[in-house]
């Protein structure tokens, strides 16, 4: 590796003499991730890297000093989806979103994403990973990237790949979603629906309607316009399916009902002809 040269603000401490913010030239190695203060006209120890603190903790780069903050975050997902906000001041480092939870891009997580990258990469060449699903994940992760070196910068990005542990690092995972549990009545209906869904197809080409099995009841109307669907009870069964009636087996003792097609002659109902 070669070294890169920075200037970075100094934040000061015990093992840098206690001199508060002090501003030097800084090499960065990204060999040994060591970080070594170039001379100046006070140093005595010459070239001596600082075994205190580590890159990046206590370091920023004097070129972000230049401009104000960026106030935009980035948050990311483990399969490389991610959104922007330009208020993070307003969400938590880990976010979820539905069945999928974002982290915000820093340093450490960007390691851990290309070293997840790196192993995508020797799964496509082997074959484990189709070249679609690759080509996926290397557009989401170059955009990523890029957002990276101008949010986050080159330096402290390359620092966070030398020395980031990926084994031991925990990605943001999604807590399971809370189950909704429906009322016992929408459960009866949708137990009914289903009954009704299994004879709907015999039960329209004998001649019912589909209001006859499916009308809603409305306030106002005669319990008669009803369809099927809302006069069964939990544990009805459906038998014996007519052009005049289908049949409602009832628990516990298993009792038959008719329910009746108003719509077609019924055997006990008598026209009278008119007459001239």
């Amino acid at each position: 590796y070669s070294d890169v040269e920075r200037e970075y603000l100094c934040i000061g401490s015990k093992g840098h003499g206690g001199r508060g913010w002090t501003l030097g030239q800084e090499r960065v190695s990204t060999e040994t991730s060591n970080i070594y203060r170039a001379p100046d006209s006070g140093s005595t120890n010459r070239g001596a890297p600082f075994t205190t603190h580590t890159y990046p903790f206590g370091w920023i780069p004097r070129r972000s000093c230049n401009r104000p903050a960026s106030a935009e975050a980035l948050f990311v997902a483990t399969n490389l989806s991610a959104w922007r906000t330009d208020q993070p001041a307003l969400f938590a480092g880990d976010v979820q979103l539905g069945d999928t939870a974002y982290r915000r891009l820093d340093p450490n997580y960007y390691a851990w994403l290309r070293s997840r990258m790196h192993l995508a990469k020797l799964a496509a060449g082997a074959g484990r990973l189709r070249q679609e699903s690759f080509d996926g994940l290397r557009e989401r992760f170059n955009a990523m990237h890029a957002w990276a070196l101008e949010h986050i910068g080159e330096a402290a990005l390359l620092a966070a790949v030398n020395t980031l542990n990926t084994r031991d690092y925990e990605p943001p995972s999604a807590d399971p979603l809370p189950v909704v549990r429906r009322s016992p009545a929408a459960e009866a209906l949708e137990q009914a629906r289903a009954l009704v869904d299994a004879i709907a197809e015999r039960a329209l080409a004998l001649g019912w309607r589909p209001e006859r099995l499916y009308e809603e009841p409305e306030r106002g109307r005669p319990f008669a316009d009803r369809g099927l669907v809302w006069l069964l009870r939990p544990g009805d069964r459906l038998g014996k399916v007519t052009r005049q009636s289908i049949e409602i087996i009832r628990p516990p003792d298993n009792v038959r009902l008719q329910f009746f097609n108003p719509d077609v002659d019924q055997p006990w109902i008598r026209r009278r002809q008119k007459t001239l």
